[in-house]
């Protein structure tokens, strides 16, 4: 047998490579290869509004785990469904403030897009979750 070139290391790379493209383009659940970028209405913001609407952006379980009080559930990829049942009636104006983000996916800046999309003026996205109070 003969010991491996560089060519050889450098073809299995590329392989590799674009069968991981392939794979992750065909995948509804894939990895972006950019994150999504916030719309220029959207704002960063340290601390809630106290009359904001809080959204949570992660997927169910995530939630059911722990969210922060008051917080409705909306995650991006059942943004359509949820979203006239529970946020329909919600006055454009009002605050929203979106959270939600896993080490791998950025739901928050995604479901806050879906927002601006609908009309909504005032959304904003939460720096960091609030240390927990005793």
């Amino acid at each position: 047998m003969t010991r491996a070139r560089v060519v050889d290391f450098v073809f299995l790379v590329l392989l590799s490579a674009a069968l991981g493209f392939a794979f992750n383009s065909q995948n509804p659940q894939g990895v972006e290869l950019l994150p999504p970028s916030l719309p220029p209405s959207v704002q960063v913001v340290a601390a809630i509004p106290k009359d904001a609407v809080v959204v949570d952006a992660r997927p169910r379980q995530y939630f059911e785990r722990g969210s922060l009080p008051g917080a409705v559930n909306v995650p991006p990829q059942f943004f359509d469904l949820i979203y006239p049942m529970l946020l329909g009636n919600l006055d454009p104006e009002q605050p929203v403030v979106v959270f939600g983000r896993t080490w791998s996916r950025l739901y928050d800046v995604e479901t806050a897009r879906l927002l601006v999309e609908r009309g909504h003026e005032a959304v904003s996205i939460l720096e960091a979750l609030p240390e927990a109070r005793p």
